[in-house]
Parts: C-alpha cells; structure tokens; sequence
C-alpha cells in the first residue's frame, strides 16, 4: 500500500509539460466528481452517467477515453486518502470561472438522481473551499443547478 501511494505521488501525478498537464486536469476533476458519488449513499449508474457526460461536455473526449479515466480515477480515488494532489493541480490550473464551473459540475453529479445527500453537500462544500470557490459562488451554483432540474 504504501509503495502504491508513494508511486502514485512522485509519478501519476508529476507534470512535466504542456502536453502532460492536458493528460493529468481531466483525471483530477473526474476524481473530484467521483469522490461527490462516493459521498452518496445510494450509488447509482444514474450519477456515473452524470460524471461521464460532465466530462464529456468539460473535456471534449471520446467515450472510450471518458470510461477509462472514469475507471482510472475510480481506481485512483479507492488507493488515495487525500485530494490534495488533485487540489493543487486544479488550483495551479483553473482560472476562477472554471473551479466555478466544477463546483457546478459537482452539484449536477449530486443532483442525477433528483437528491442531494447530505454527505454529497459537505463534499461539494469541502471540495469548494478547497479550490477557493466563495461561499456565494457556492450557493449560487448550488441554485442554479436545482433550477434547472426544477
């Protein structure tokens, strides 16, 4: 376990350039999505449709490409107890409308199927916090995102 994690840190996600930072953003947020739909109770196929559309939509990737970092960052996201590394990249590379746009795209992955758990509500306010989304930034993705589905 410990030399899993420790491979993880120093190579998975060690940006060296342009093209490797491309490859590492999208494995970070569809981490942060799935951490929202670990937050869950009920896990349905519901939400990781949502997930998989978000990125979709976010990163402009094939389906075959969305299933596997779905399924790498599933596999990652069991291995890891902190998201700080993933944290520190969208930190580094988000500009303020797009960690806006994740915290939104958390809330839509929570919305999928039509309840927001309480436990889904404290990762997305946790996750939020973390990339230095206000909290009126925060309500107000959190609404925009009940109206839609309204």
């Amino acid at each position: 376990m410990l030399a899993k994690l420790k491979h993880f840190f120093s190579q998975e996600l060690k940006i060296n350039d342009q093209e490797d930072t491309q490859d590492k953003i999208p494995l970070a947020a569809a981490t942060l999505l799935i951490e929202v739909n670990r937050a869950s109770l009920d896990k349905s196929s519901v939400e990781q449709q949502a997930i998989k559309a978000v990125l979709v939509k976010s990163f402009n990737l094939s389906e075959q490409k969305i299933d596997s970092l779905v399924e790498h960052a599933t596999a990652q996201d069991e291995d890891v107890t902190s998201l700080y590394p993933f944290i520190k990249l969208i930190n580094k590379h988000y500009s303020e409308e797009q960690r806006i746009e994740l915290v939104k795209t958390l809330w839509q992955v929570a919305l999928a199927d039509q309840e927001i758990s309480i436990y889904e509500e404290h990762t997305i306010r946790k996750i939020s916090d973390l990339i230095y989304v206000s909290h009126s930034d925060f309500i107000k993705t959190k609404l925009s995102v009940l109206e839609r589905n309204a």
